[in-house]
């Protein structure tokens, strides 16, 4: 609780002093306050809350760990006050408890264990010999009186009589220091075969090698008078192959796709940041008593030079698409099917505004050009400082989400012991 007060002291002249952002300021502070609270809740029910004893855990989960203090003495101003760890046993069962708990668990035995036989009578199929009572405190230990015919496992041997011969299943049930014994008398018969047509070519197989010492490993001609031609299986992973090159052709096309929509959104944002320059130049050259042709030209041959001298050379989307809407007029195209084209490739508002204003100037003529430019730049300018807070924001965003999932934790692990203690 003490170090929440210094945290929360140190945040107040953290924010007097403008260290940090409002924001960033408001959120730790509302976090210290809060984790304040937490411990505060949990010092004020640790205190008023006396306890004399504490719960055992169920059977089988273990010992659990409690984190207790104790305050000594009777005094107030004496009294002192002690942290200790206490190791809490699981909860055990009376003798009686134990006895009643194993005597159910050994009535449900014989059934537990049949399986697919409907009868002890009659074992044609191996048994399930579970090595855990319904109560999972309760161990079964299994013996046979005869492994070779039924092993521990429950499994049927291959030395049965086909008359069958009876064993004697043993079990030792033990909870806790109680034991009880289990016996349960078995009539074995030979494992009854499923006729599965692959059993019977295991069987033959068995049969053609039995008692073999020779280096080969024979296998049968025929099964049931029919007749058998073996081959050693291919891996057929060409299905596999052709499927993974579907899924990666399909994540290549994916990902080729989100490359081009990459591109297109960096060249969106390129566009819109050139554009106020753009506009700027044709001002300029409008105001030195060029016509809006030569402008054009004017701009696009410097940026060609300059691209082509390479030196010191940036790429300005928008006088890339200048220097396109000149090869456009220079091959025959009108000025005004040149502008309409520029709009179209560029898709964006500020540039169709810009074709409009350019279009109409060619079809009516008149002298509000530069009004209509100086405008569109002022838009421009605006749009762009608009673009730079939206970023700036962003990034703001980007940086406070680490900070409120800190938070969050921190408030969490305050939080949780305090509720857990009242």
């Amino acid at each position: 609780m003490e170090i929440c007060g210094v945290v929360i002291i140190m945040v107040i002249i953290f924010g007097a002093a403008k260290i940090w952002d409002r924001k960033y300021f408001i959120v730790i502070l509302a976090g210290a306050v809060l984790c304040f609270a937490a411990a505060v809740i949990n010092k004020t029910g640790s205190s008023e809350t006396n306890i004399d004893h504490l719960k055992k855990s169920n059977v089988g989960e273990g010992r659990k760990i409690k984190e207790l203090v104790a305050k000594v003495g009777n005094e107030e101003g004496k009294a002192e006050e002690v942290g200790i760890d206490v190791s809490v046993p699981e909860r055990e069962y009376s003798k009686e408890e134990c006895e009643k708990i194993l005597k159910d668990e050994s009535a449900l035995l014989t059934e537990r264990i049949l399986g697919e036989n409907k009868s002890a009578d009659r074992i044609e199929y191996d048994i399930n010999l579970p090595s855990a009572g319904n109560n999972p405190a309760v161990s079964i230990d299994w013996y046979s009186s005869d492994n070779e015919i039924l092993n521990w496992e429950g499994k049927i041997g291959d030395e049965v009589p086909k008359n069958g011969t009876q064993i004697t299943l043993k079990a030792v049930l033990t909870l806790q220091t109680e034991e009880l014994i289990y016996e349960e008398k078995l009539k074995v018969y030979p494992k009854v075969s499923d006729g599965s047509l692959q059993e019977k070519l295991v069987n033959e197989i068995e049969e053609e090698n039995k008692n073999s010492v020779e280096e080969n490993y024979y296998l049968p001609d025929s099964v049931d008078g029919e007749k058998v031609v073996w081959y050693e299986a291919s891996e057929e992973s060409y299905g596999y192959v052709a499927a993974l090159l579907l899924v990666a052709g399909i994540l290549l096309n994916i990902s080729k796709k989100q490359k081009e929509d990459e591109k297109k959104k960096q060249r969106t944002q390129r566009l819109k940041k050139d554009y106020p320059e753009l506009v700027s130049r044709l001002i300029l050259m409008l105001y030195s008593g060029s016509s809006l042709r030569n402008a054009f030209y004017s701009i696009g041959n410097n940026y060609r030079k300059r691209k082509k001298e390479g030196e010191g050379f940036k790429r300005n989307e928008a006088f890339e698409e200048t220097v396109i809407l000149c090869h456009e007029i220079e091959n025959g195209i009108t000025e005004i099917d040149a502008y309409e084209n520029l709009a179209k490739r560029c898709a964006l508002p500020a540039y169709r505004s810009l074709c409009v204003a350019l279009i109409q100037n060619q079809k009516r003529g008149g002298g509000h050009i530069i009004e209509n430019l100086e405008q569109e730049v002022i838009n421009a300018f605006e749009e762009k400082k608009r673009q730079a807070r939206i970023a700036s924001d962003a990034a703001s965003m980007k940086l406070l989400l680490p900070l409120v999932l800190m938070l969050a934790i921190v408030f969490a692990l305050m939080m949780i012991p305090a509720f857990l203690s009242l």
